[in-house]
């Protein structure tokens, strides 16, 4: 859990980064390019943490089966 709250964070605060830099610096119709690449990457994270937390959650099942 603790490793999934770090990611999160890191993630939050790259695409804000990310956001505001496109924003500073293009046009209205390359920020909806920049949302599309913002969605595109937040897709990838749910995923990831998705597998992240179930192969943590499958061990520690397994681990207490064992014990």
């Amino acid at each position: 859990m603790l490793i999934s709250y770090f990611l999160s964070e890191k993630v939050i605060l790259i695409t804000r980064i990310t956001f505001f830099v496109e924003y500073k610096t293009y046009t209205k119709k390359n920020i909806l390019i920049g949302l599309e690449k913002l969605k595109f990457f937040l897709s990838i994270y749910l995923i990831f943490n998705h597998f992240l937390l179930y192969f943590l959650l499958n061990n520690s099942k397994k681990g207490r089966n064992v014990a």
